[in-house]
This record gives C-alpha cells, structure tokens and sequence, in this order.
C-alpha cells in the first residue's frame, strides 16, 4: 500500500478498506439474527433465553481467540509495513497456531463441563435443556469461526479485503439453507441450529486455508520459531481484546441475572432479541476498525505517526454520524421491530418501550471503540485495556447492579447508554492527551 496516495484520500482510502470488512462483519451477524430469526419463529422464547443465556461460552471463545489472534496479526502487520517478510509471515504462523491450540483447549472444557454450568441459571427445566442442545455443538464451532476472523485480517493486511466478504457471505447463504432444512423440514430443534453452524463454519475454513496456501502474497503456512517475546507482545497487545471480552462474560451472567429477577424469561428474550441492533453496529464499527487497524499498522510500522491520527479521526467521523443515524431509525419502527422475531405479545411490548432507549448507546459506543482499536494500532496496551475494561465492566457493572433495581426494565434498557457515554468521556481525555504528547516528542516523524 503506498501511503503518500492513502494520506492523499484518506476518506476513499478508509472506505476502500472498510467497506468490503463491514460487509463481512454485517454478513457474520446476520448469521446469528437468521438463527434468532428461526428460533423465536419455530422453537418459541425459551429457546431465545435459552441462547442469551450461554453468551458468556461465546465471549470467554472470543476473548482468547482475539487476543491471541489480533495481538499477534498487529506484529505480523507491523513487520510487513517495515518489509520484513518473513518475520511477518513467521509471526503470522505462531499467531494461527496460539489461537488454534487455546481454542481446542476451551472447547474440550467446556466439553466436559457444560452440564454443571447449566445449574448455575435460576430458570426452568425447559431453558435449561435448550441452552445444553444448542452449546454441545457450538464449541465445537467457535474456534473455527474465530479462525476465519483472524483469516480476514491477514487478508486485509495484504490488500485483499475480500476474502472475509465471500467467507461471510458464503457462511450466511448456508446458514439459511441449513437451518430452514434442518429446523423447518427436519424438526431437528435448536441443536439443527447449532449444527447447521458446524457445517458452514467448517466449509468457511476450507477457503480460508486455499487462499493462504495457494493464493495469499505475504503469508503462507510454514514450520514457524517459537518467539518468546512475540508470544509476550501478543498477549500485551491483545489484552483490550481480552478484558474488554471476558468482562462481558461476566457482565452478561449478571444482566440475565437482574433481567430474569425483573422480568423473567420474558425479559430475557426481549434482551435478546434488542441486543441484534447491539451486535449489527457493532459489527459495522468493527468492520471500519478491521479496515483502518491494518492502515494505522502500516503508518506506524513507516513512523507516518500524524498519518495514523488522520484515520483515527476520520473514522471517529464516520462511525458516530452511522451511530446517530441507526439511533433515529429505530426510534421511529421500535414497534415492527420486535415483530420480526417473535410472536409473543408480552415480549413484543417490552421491545417497543425499551428499543429507543438501549439505541442511545450508538451514538458514543462508536467512538469508544475506535479510541480503543486506536490504541491497540499504536501499542498502547494500557489505555485500550482501561478503555475496554471501562466499558465492559467497571462502568458496566455498577449500572447493572444499581439502575434495574432502582427503575426495573427502563433501567435494564439505560444501562447500555449510560455506560457507553462515561466510557466516552474518558475516552476524550485520554486522546487529548495522547495527541499532547505525541506532537511534543514526535513533531517531525510524519514526513516521508
């Protein structure tokens, strides 16, 4: 990539970028809105509580998975951007290997323990049995669907954006044909679900691994050395990834907590079918900092330091003003919405009165996503680690804990709003005063 032509364009460079990662990242969540869409229509409520229930799994999968596979894709870029090849291709090797051998290992855990963990939740026989279907089979896929994110983010490294688009794309087409076959023709339950997604994930896999032993430029499979310090680097780099993911772990245990004690399953459901608004912009602002992360890595690897804070804001641009404008669009259909997905009165009713309230939060929870991302680019650990652990649990956690009891369900549906926009304001400070020292220490590294 040529950086003079990127500092030149720097909104059509962002949007080259982004544009094919945010489809992919959009693609990959609707895959979990077409199994929400087939659970709330074909198996009922309990089934949706029964899958809000188990996002923890999913969560502790993710934290891991991206900490190890991002903290290291940051060095491997980082070295591509100097044009040290093979450290880049070696680190891209150790990085595929880390996140494969800890994703098999939580996967045999939770193997072994998910029975146990099924009594830890204060519902009935019925919920429980769903969540032990569906989560038998869904460890077996998380580890190759983190595998296929961190596929897409060496792609985009090396300019080929679209290789995450067509493995999302491709995932998303098979998993509306599988699950209609397996849940609509075959009766299979919520476990068709979860097996529909083993099949798309592992045929996803199958070109992810074609393209980087056939096709990929800068990567490829290789005996790779073992670097201590990589290893080190990529645990301190990734370690927003995995507060910022095991936090929610146990801040989603606490909100089906107070949720189930304010409204029941009922509740639970209407959590989960909101949270679908929550996991799209989400994935949009994720799919803007999967595209820009692999520029800001190139600019900093090239010392192109105001460079990287061009994009950082640019992107802030963007991800705020989609925020505000996803906000208005659901204050105006929150009674369709609920429609979509479920056909239960009471369920509907609280996702009219509580959707405008929880899509506040979009309107900061961009921006404090890209700070973070942002420092992630730049290898500053601690400010993306106080970022995320601010919002995903020393922010979030005494909302969770005060506003339900204090305002019931209103207060379930303010904690996500509330707590975005005091991570926000941190988030401002702690830019402010990043950009302060960095124009005193570095005021003539930009020039090429």
């Amino acid at each position: 990539m040529n950086l003079d032509v990127i500092e030149k364009r720097i909104r059509s460079s962002i949007l080259k970028s982004a544009i094919p990662a945010i489809a992919a990242m959009i693609i990959m969540s609707m895959v979990s809105i077409v199994d929400g869409f087939f659970i709330g229509n074909y198996l009922g409520k309990s089934s949706l509580a029964a899958v809000n229930l188990g996002l923890p799994i999913l969560y502790i999968f993710l934290g891991v998975g991206l900490m190890t596979g991002v903290g290291g894709a940051i060095q491997s870029i980082r070295a591509l951007g100097s044009q040290e090849f093979e450290q880049a291709n070696n680190g891209f090797n150790q990085t595929l290997a880390s996140v494969l051998i800890s994703l098999a290992g939580l996967s045999l855990c939770f193997s072994l323990f998910l029975e146990p963990l099924s009594h830890l939740f204060d519902v009935d026989n019925t919920v429980k049995t769903e969540f032990l279907n569906y989560y038998f089979w869904m460890v077996l896929a998380y580890p190759f669907s983190i595998l296929n994110i961190i596929y897409g983010i060496f792609a985009r490294a090396e300019g080929k954006p679209i290789l995450a688009l067509n493995l999302s794309l491709l995932s998303l087409l098979l998993n509306v044909i599988l699950n209609y076959l397996f849940v609509a023709v075959f009766n299979a339950g919520i476990a068709g679900i979860a097996i529909a997604s083993i099949i798309a994930v592992l045929l996803c896999q199958c070109f992810g691994l074609a393209y980087f032993k056939f096709k990929s430029k800068h990567f490829g499979f290789a005996r790779f050395d073992f670097q201590r310090l990589f290893c080190a680097n990529m645990l301190k780099n990734g370690s927003s990834e995995f507060i910022a993911q095991i936090s929610l772990c146990f801040t989603i245990a606490a909100l089906n907590a107070a949720i189930i004690k304010v409204s029941g399953v009922t509740g639970v459901a209407a959590m989960t079918v909101v949270s679908y608004t929550s996991m799209i912009f989400s994935m949009i602002v994720i799919g803007f900092n999967q595209g820009v992360g692999p520029l800001i890595g190139l600019s900093m690897g090239a010392k192109r330091f105001e460079l990287a804070k061009k994009l950082r804001n640019t992107t802030i641009l963007y991800v705020v003003g989609l925020g505000a404008a996803l906000w208005l669009l659901l204050s105006i259909f929150h009674q369709d919405y609920g429609q979509l997905f479920v056909d239960n009165s009471d369920v509907n009713a609280l996702i009219s009165k509580g959707l405008p309230i929880y899509a506040l939060a979009f309107l900061f929870l961009g921006f404090n996503m890209t700070s973070t991302n942002y420092f992630t680019a730049r290898g500053k650990a601690k400010q993306s680690a106080f970022i995320a652990s601010l919002r995903s649990l020393v922010v979030l956690m005494p909302c969770i804990i005060v506003l339900p009891s204090l305002l019931g369900m209103d207060g379930v549906w303010l904690i996500a709003p509330t707590t975005e926009l005091i991570t926000m304001l941190a988030s401002i400070y702690l830019l402010v005063m990043h950009d302060k020292v960095a124009l005193d220490t570095v005021p003539s590294t930009n020039k090429a």
